[in-house]
């Protein structure tokens, strides 16, 4: 009997302590989970604002770049072509005939880090000196291989016979007709449907020029959503062909 309620005392102490350890334990838990959720966000934060001074930093520097050629030059129309980590800024100075092309490369802004070299620059290419516009482009091919499976029915006419005869046997003409007709074995084929598309990706518009120094200039495409591709195009286009 004694021990019975010396185990009753025992346990009457123990589940308690034990009870207030584990809360204690699960606040530590939740005040440490609590901490590494404010170091994260903080973090974030962090890597957000530093985004924004980039961007902003970014956008200030291209304004600028434009406002200078403004300055300086009488532009009828203007054409911005944004790439990946390049920005062109094309000016169109009808009375002076000159294109003013000038790219500012974004890279370094983003990735201040990493071993690059700054395309930044600007061209001043008179109309006179374009020879011919053309279209750089690079052709994948997307292959697609579509299988199908067809059912169709395959009677055995020495198994029809045998059926039959067994059939009539046991059930007499009816029974012949149901023999031949459980003769019947469903089989499939597979067929294969292959599809190719032809994929067309503009790389790049390279621009020839009558200039011994530097005969080309070449525009990098590396984002084919851009509206203003087509727009940049057909402006240099146009342009060469008052030079024939």
């Amino acid at each position: 009997m004694w021990f019975i309620i010396f185990a009753i005392i025992v346990l009457a102490i123990f589940i308690p302590l034990q009870i207030s350890h584990d809360s204690r334990k699960r606040e530590e838990e939740e005040i440490a989970f609590q901490i590494v959720q404010e170091k994260l966000e903080k973090e974030r934060n962090e890597i957000f604002s530093e985004m924004q001074r980039t961007e902003n930093n970014i956008a200030s520097e291209w304004n600028q770049r434009k406002n200078n050629i403004k300055t300086k030059y009488n532009i009828d129309k203007e054409i911005e072509l944004i790439q990946r980590n390049l920005q062109y800024y094309f000016a169109i100075d009808l009375t002076n005939e000159v294109i003013i092309i000038n790219l500012f490369d974004t890279y370094l802004y983003r990735f201040p880090n990493d071993c690059y070299t700054d395309l930044s620059s600007e061209k001043i290419i008179p109309f006179s000196s374009i020879i011919s516009v053309t279209l750089k482009t690079n052709n994948t091919t997307t292959t697609t291989n579509v299988t199908s499976t067809n059912a169709f029915a395959n009677t055995n006419t020495a198994n029809m016979v045998k059926r039959a005869a067994i059939g009539g046997v046991i059930a007499g003409g009816t029974g012949a007709v149901i023999g031949a007709m459980t003769s019947n074995n469903n089989n499939t084929s597979n067929s294969t449907t292959t599809t190719t598309i032809q994929n067309q990706i503009i790389t790049g518009i390279e621009i020839l020029l009558s200039d011994i120094m530097q005969p080309s200039y070449e525009i990098i495409i590396n984002n084919q959503h851009d509206k203003n591709i087509n727009e940049v195009y057909s402006t240099l286009v146009a342009i060469q062909s008052q030079n024939k």
